[in-house]
């Protein structure tokens, strides 16, 4: 392992993905409170080894306090998503001109009853995108619907928590048999 150390001056870093386009390697980090809210690039080259460039992008999309982060490539864009713990909205990144420019920022509001929502898992089913929350003060989960493309406008609803979740921090969602399983960490 290498300990990066403070990764853009940000405190509370919270959500990552590391993915690999025209054979470069990027991570990109979610994180902040208040005015540090921001999103991160961190470039690392041919190869994940090693210590990346780092760039702070800022806070794209009114992102605050955001908190987990999914990214996925459709066609030829990179489109990211994050939740914002303190206004219980979405964000939505989209990376029109590669991954080495910044991308728009989009806040999608609350589209599914979000309340502090902590973790997201997105999935692809039927050909639809659904992404699945969690709410830290509400102890339920939502589910985001986008349709086809997940630059379409999303529309949910909060599934509720079955009286079992009790600050539901982060989830993943897995395919069986026909069936969609959550797994929830509380």
């Amino acid at each position: 392992s290498v300990n990066l150390g403070s990764i853009g001056g940000i405190s509370h870093l919270e959500g990552i993905q590391v993915i690999q386009d025209q054979g470069k390697w990027y991570g990109f980090v979610t994180g902040g409170i208040g005015a540090e809210s921001s999103l991160l690039r961190l470039e690392f080259g041919t190869s994940p080894e090693g210590v990346p460039a780092v760039t702070n992008l800022g806070n794209i999309g009114d992102i605050s306090y955001p908190i987990d982060l999914f990214m996925y490539k459709e066609n030829l864009i990179w489109i990211g998503l994050t939740v914002n713990y303190t206004t219980s909205t979405m964000t939505r990144f989209v990376f029109n001109n590669g991954l080495e420019n910044p991308p728009s920022g989009e806040n999608l509001g609350n589209p599914a009853g979000l309340d502090a929502p902590c973790g997201l898992h997105a999935m692809l089913d039927n050909g639809n995108w659904l992404v699945f929350t969690t709410n830290f003060h509400s102890h339920t989960l939502s589910r985001i619907d986008f349709g086809p493309s997940l630059l379409n406008v999303p529309s949910g609803v909060n599934i509720g928590g079955s009286g079992t979740l009790s600050s539901p921090f982060d989830l993943t969602m897995i395919r069986d048999c026909e069936r969609i399983f959550g797994l929830v960490v509380n």
